[in-house]
């Protein structure tokens, strides 16, 4: 979950404080391990953002290759030096 410094809090309108918040104390009680929280917001022109907050191993996994054990080193071995 963003601070409310990341969150530029202190540049948002009373109303967009509330809503933060709000939503902020909304997603905390059901937030699950591994799981991304969806925070909306409208800026100043009425458009609506979305801000994701959350564990970043909630979507970088996905990207993850497996690990690998290392079993043994072989000095022996003819390699390119």
């Amino acid at each position: 979950m963003q601070t409310l410094a990341e969150a530029g809090f202190h540049l948002m309108t009373v109303e967009q404080q509330h809503q933060f918040l709000k939503d902020r104390e909304r997603h905390e009680s059901r937030v699950k391990a591994g799981e991304l929280i969806e925070t909306k917001t409208r800026d100043q022109t009425g458009r609506e953002i979305s801000t994701f907050s959350g564990p970043k191993s909630a979507w970088m996994n996905q990207f993850k290759s497996p690990a690998y054990r290392m079993i043994k080193i072989d000095k022996h071995a003819k390699g390119p030096f």
